[in-house]
């Protein structure tokens, strides 16, 4: 059963990064044969606002996404540690619960990832 993965998860996730570079330095427009013009497309990427306010959002979303995502479900067990098990909080008294609760979140990813091989 991993096998498979093994076999063709890394070509189909790397496959598209040289292709990317490649149009990254040409004129492409979509259609006939793309024209090489080397780092100019950085350039321009440099000299435009909307690129680095793209940016910016994109540097806040990741940082609040590890300071406040990330630690929320481990957060909330420590706050409910002392508590008693209840039914509607659908949480169990079994002590390797917290464990499981708080690598829910990572195996989101994995499942997504997953469902898209």
């Amino acid at each position: 059963m991993l096998l498979p993965a093994l076999v063709f998860l890394p070509p189909s996730s790397s496959t598209p990064v040289p292709y990317a570079l490649r149009i990254s330095l040409s004129d492409f427009a979509g259609f006939g044969e793309p024209g090489l013009v080397g780092v100019e497309n950085y350039s321009r990427l440099a000299d435009d606002p909307f690129f680095w306010t793209a940016l910016r959002n994109t540097i806040v979303i990741l940082v609040v996404a590890v300071v406040v995502v990330i630690p929320c479900p481990r957060l909330g067990l420590l706050l409910d540690r002392g508590s008693p098990p209840s039914v509607l909080s659908g949480r169990s008294s079994s002590p390797g619960d917290h464990r499981t609760h708080s690598r829910r979140p990572y195996l989101v990813f994995i499942r997504i990832r997953a469902s898209g091989w």
